[in-house]
C-alpha cells in the first residue's frame, strides 16, 4: 500500500475492509484452536472398548503430527485469510515417503567350514515417512472454466499449480536426471539462453541490470532468475 501509485487513492476503504477481516479470522482462530488437542476422534459404536482404543490412539498420532510435522495453525490462518478475501482457499494435502537402501555387515557361521565369515546385507528404510499439509496461493490454481464451482478440484478435467522456480535449481534437476529434459536444451552452454525465453514476470521493485553489466553478473543474475514451473495433477 506505500506503492507511489496509491497515494492519491482513498485511505479509508482498504484499512477498514483489512481490520473487518482480521477481526472475523481471530473469531475463527479461536474456535479452531480453543482447546490443546488440534482434533478430536471418537468411536461411531458405543460400549465397544476395542473401537475406542483405535479411536483414542488415532486421535493421539493425528495430533502429534499436526503438533510436530506440520504447522498447522499457520496454514490454517492462511486458508483462513483466503477464503475471507477471495472465497476460496486451495490446501495440498499429502503423504511423504521415500526410501533408501541400507548395508551392514555382519559374521555368520559357515555352515559348510564351521568357520565364521563377513556377509553384507542389504536392508530398505523409510527415509521419510510422515504426512504434511501445504498452503497454495489460490492465483497460482488452473482449473477447467467450466467445472462445476461447488467442487472444482474434482470436477476439472486438468488441476495445474504453477510454481516459480530458479533456474539454477531447474538446471541442477535436469542434468542429475530428475526432470525430463525440454526440447531445445541441448548442452550446458545454452542453458540460460534456453531458460531466458521462460522467466517468471519481474516485480516494479526488482533492480534491472545496467547494460554495460559484465557478462559474469549477467549469467549469475539470469540463473537466480525465476521460471514457471507447471505441475499437472
Amino acid at each position: 500500500y506505500n506503492d507511489p501509485r496509491l497515494r492519491g487513492r482513498s485511505k479509508l476503504f482498504i484499512p477498514k475492509t483489512r481490520a473487518s477481516i482480521l477481526r472475523i479470522v481471530a473469531s475463527i482462530v479461536s474456535e479452531f484452536f480453543s482447546s490443546p488437542d488440534n482434533v478430536s476422534i471418537k468411536s461411531t459404536k458405543r460400549f465397544n472398548s476395542k473401537l475406542d482404543a483405535a479411536a483414542k490412539l488415532l486421535e493421539e498420532a493425528v495430533n502429534y503430527r499436526l503438533n510436530t510435522n506440520i504447522k498447522w495453525f499457520l496454514v490454517a490462518y492462511m486458508a483462513i485469510i483466503d477464503v475471507m478475501v477471495l472465497g476460496r482457499g486451495v490446501l495440498n494435502v499429502g503423504w511423504n515417503y521415500e526410501e533408501e537402501i541400507v548395508e551392514s555387515k555382519t559374521e555368520v557361521i559357515n555352515p559348510v567350514t564351521g568357520e565364521p565369515e563377513t556377509v553384507s546385507i542389504s536392508e530398505v528404510v523409510a527415509r521419510v515417512d510422515e504426512p504434511f499439509i501445504r498452503y497454495v496461493k489460490l492465483w497460482n490454481i488452473l482449473v477447467d472454466s467450466n467445472c462445476n464451482p461447488l467442487d472444482p478440484i474434482n470436477d476439472s478435467p486438468v488441476l495445474i499449480e504453477k510454481k516459480p522456480v530458479y533456474v539454477f535449481d531447474v538446471i541442477k534437476k535436469i542434468n542429475s536426471g530428475e526432470w525430463i529434459k525440454p526440447k531445445g536444451f541441448s548442452d550446458i552452454e545454452n542453458e540460460t539462453e534456453f531458460f531466458s525465453k521462460y522467466l517468471w514476470k519481474k516485480n516494479i521493485i526488482e533492480d534491472e541490470l545496467d547494460e554495460d553489466s559484465v557478462d559474469e553478473e549477467k549469467k549469475c543474475r539470469s540463473e537466480w532468475s525465476h521460471v514457471e514451473i507447471w505441475d499437472v495433477y
